[in-house]
């Protein structure tokens, strides 16, 4: 009976992630870079609508920046005015599009090269074993986390890192703007922020992908080693 191994830290797991994931770090630098460019996008989304309120509904002048591009008496009228702010809008959607497509691209791409190198190193691993351990363990053992455990490093660089990197920037950028708009309305939100997010956590559904995946693989390696003959047995006994 082999020794059960001591549990490993989170910050052992998440060194060797960074060990495994530094070949591949200028495709992931360049991910989140893209990845970043949302944030201008979201935080412009709001203009042209705050434009048609103050200087197309009400009384207020245009934005000064609108002037660079287009003449002043185009900008004079309320209809010429509004098709701006319409081409505005459409601008604004028509780059984040852009830029989300550029990010899921990117993100498939690196995460597949991740996966493809992780699963090359766990398949060499795997023949490095010996034949007394796969029989202990099971024959569908290592073809389960080759197949199925291997994926997960791309959830973790690609689905959790960059997306916390680019929520945790927009939120500086939003407590930002927020503060030069409304310096009252931005200490409100961030009171009831952090009670939101309590809430939210103390009542979320709790995740059981991980007891699945270990009860499927537990169900796969059983049925691989019931296929398999008996040691000492022949096969008119098994019969």
């Amino acid at each position: 009976m082999m020794p059960a191994r001591p549990p490993r830290s989170d910050l052992a797991l998440y060194t060797r992630l960074l060990g495994e994931v530094r070949p591949y770090r200028r495709q992931l630098l360049f991910t989140l870079l893209v990845s970043l460019l949302s944030i201008p996008l979201v935080l412009l989304t709001p203009l042209p609508l705050k434009i048609a309120v103050d200087s197309v509904i009400g009384t207020n002048p245009p934005p000064e920046f609108l002037t660079w591009v287009f003449a002043r008496p185009s900008l004079s009228g309320g209809n010429g005015l509004l098709i701006v702010v319409t081409g505005l809008f459409l601008v604004i959607s028509l780059l984040h599009q852009l830029q989300l497509m550029g990010t899921a691209l990117l993100r498939t791409y690196t995460g597949e090269r991740l996966v493809f190198g992780f699963r090359v190193k766990l398949f060499e691993q795997a023949q490095r074993l010996s034949v007394a351990y796969h029989d202990a363990k099971g024959a569908a053992d290592a073809a389960f986390r080759i197949q199925w455990d291997a994926p997960h490093i791309r959830y973790l660089a690609l689905e959790a890192a960059i997306p916390l990197c680019t929520a945790a920037v927009t939120l500086v950028g939003m407590i930002v703007v927020t503060f030069r708009i409304n310096w009252s309305l931005a200490l409100i939100a961030l009171t009831i922020s952090p009670v939101i997010l309590i809430v939210s956590q103390a009542y979320r559904v709790r995740p059981t992908s991980r007891r699945a995946s270990r009860g499927d693989r537990r169900r796969a390696s059983g049925h691989a080693s019931g296929t398999r003959p008996q040691r000492g047995s022949s096969p008119s006994s098994s019969a």
